[in-house]
């Protein structure tokens, strides 16, 4: 069963929501930040995702050498 999501940054100024089915599976990262920020996540395809407000807060992040350069919130 797929359900939608929202979510937004700290203070708001990005907000998005994504249609995500739990049952298709989860997982779990265990670097230190997701650690301790208890983060869990879902993997969806980019259609089941809508950026809602915020493009122009967003800039790349990456962490080291790692290949993955997901999004953050460029004034935090």
């Amino acid at each position: 069963m797929t359900k939608t999501y929202t979510g937004s940054c700290h203070c708001g100024a990005v907000r998005f929501e994504a249609d995500i089915g739990l049952s298709a599976g989860t997982n779990k990262c265990n670097c230190s930040i997701c650690t301790k920020t208890r983060n869990w996540n879902a993997i969806i395809k980019p259609a089941a995702f809508r950026l809602l407000a915020g493009e122009n807060e967003l800039s790349d992040y990456q962490f080291g050498d790692w290949g993955a350069a997901p999004l953050e919130v460029r004034h935090l």
